[in-house]
């Protein structure tokens, strides 16, 4: 998703035309005056056309960050109705018109909007603001290190929490799993790290960097995802999305790992039009790894296959070796067959959080 800037007056239009060149993101000005300057049919330039809050609202969801040249106030009223939770909101910043200030006003951590204003600070020369407790006090906090390694956070209503206990200065420990760069979380979280089964009884709080279920400690804690399973599908023609939900649900839980952990599905090409995966990706909201019969057929070897599907399709295993692929000849997690399916758990090797 793209970021976009907005102008409310002639005067901010010339300082938001720079930084959406710089950012190379859509720029959004005033209707009269785009078409004074002709800029309404430049591409990446809008004009901005009946009321502002309704505008703003309607292209709030598809930004992944909004910069506001314009009072705070003026920003302010034109999100209010549109936010959600931290998870979701786009990063909001607001630049004044005399460019000496970038506001981090919404989604911070998270959204990034942080950094974005440092950022955009740093192209115009102005001054970042940032608010945010944990920065001002100097604190790494897990929710902007989830979005600096692209973790997924499951289990955020105790964020709040978690971040009070670091600003106490309580004891917060970070459990991580197995496979999971350490040096990573050193250098993005200010906490102590600790093996997975080993929380301490007097951590006030606690982060858990893992792909496998977590039982309540029973103290604020907050769960971030990897999101390094990739799970390759084999199924017939036609197969039902229910059912392959149902299986893999049941699949994972066998397996101690949450469904929150896949990054990737993996399968055959000629499965690209196949509802059921296609309704998972969905359910997911993972992307689809698809894979040629020459491509598969290359690991064949290295799995047991089926001489009925290598008949009917040219390659006689597909779950394992597309999910193999996918997560650059990762660790088989698990593999389970049944109604109609195959499904086979892998974990990414890691390289970098991509």
């Amino acid at each position: 998703m793209k970021r976009a800037v907005i102008a409310v007056t002639e005067r901010g239009g010339s300082l938001a035309a720079f930084i959406a060149e710089k950012l190379n993101a859509d720029l959004y000005l005033p209707e009269k005056y785009a078409k004074e300057k002709g800029l309404g049919e430049k591409k990446g330039i809008y004009p901005i056309s009946g009321e502002f809050v309704p505008f703003v609202e309607g292209i709030f969801d598809r930004y992944r960050a909004l910069i506001f040249v314009s009072a705070v106030g003026i920003a302010v009223r034109a999100i209010a109705g549109a936010v959600k939770s931290k998870l979701q909101d786009p990063a909001v910043v607001v630049v004044d018109e005399g460019g000496n200030f970038c506001v981090s006003l919404l989604s911070g951590h998270f959204g990034g909007a942080n950094e974005l204003a440092k950022e955009v600070a740093g192209l115009i020369g102005a001054t970042p603001v940032i608010t945010t407790a944990t920065d001002v006090a100097g604190i790494k906090a897990p929710d902007d290190m989830a979005r600096k390694l692209k973790l997924h956070i499951e289990k955020a209503g105790d964020l709040k929490k978690v971040n009070s206990c670091l600003l106490r200065g309580e004891k917060v420990v970070c459990a991580v799993g197995p496979d999971f760069p350490k040096k990573l979380i050193e250098d993005n979280l200010s906490v102590q790290i600790v093996e997975l089964d080993t929380v301490p009884r007097d951590a006030k709080a606690a982060v858990f960097v893992t792909d496998y279920k977590i039982e309540s400690p029973g103290i604020p804690h907050v769960v971030l995802r990897p999101k390094r399973i990739v799970l390759g599908i084999g199924c017939k023609k036609g197969a039902d999305f229910h059912k392959l939900k149902s299986l893999m649900e049941s699949f994972f839980l066998k397996l101690g790992l949450s469904v929150s952990g896949v990054g990737k599905i993996a399968t055959l090409d000629i499965k690209k039009d196949e509802k059921c995966i296609l309704e998972l990706s969905g359910y997911l909201g993972v992307p689809v790894d698809f894979f040629s019969v020459g491509e598969l057929k290359k690991y064949e070897s290295l799995f047991p296959g089926s001489c009925f599907v290598k008949e009917k399709i040219g390659v006689g295993s597909v779950a394992r070796p597309a999910a193999f692929i996918s997560s650059y000849k990762g660790e088989e997690l698990g593999y389970i067959s049944g109604g109609g399916f195959t499904l086979a758990a892998y974990r990414r090797v890691f390289h970098e959080l991509d």
